[in-house]
């Protein structure tokens, strides 16, 4: 559950410190960086994939309490 609130925490972050009309913690310094490859690949892919990964180890755990 931790890793979960984590992901939604960094999000949230870099939503908010995008250079979007949510991005009211924005400043000088500015995310673009991340639009390129190799780093695009990080919120693209790496960040959907933790999150299943973290959703399918809790429904494990769920379904072996519930065997017990």
């Amino acid at each position: 559950m931790l890793g979960l609130l984590d992901f939604i925490g960094a999000i949230g972050g870099g939503v908010l410190s995008g250079s979007t009309p949510a991005g009211i913690l924005s400043d000088q310094t500015t995310s673009d960086i991340m639009q390129d490859l190799p780093l695009s690949l990080i919120p693209t892919f790496a960040v959907p994939f933790w999150i299943i990964l973290h959703t399918i180890s809790l429904l494990q755990l769920r379904h072996l309490k519930q065997q017990d």
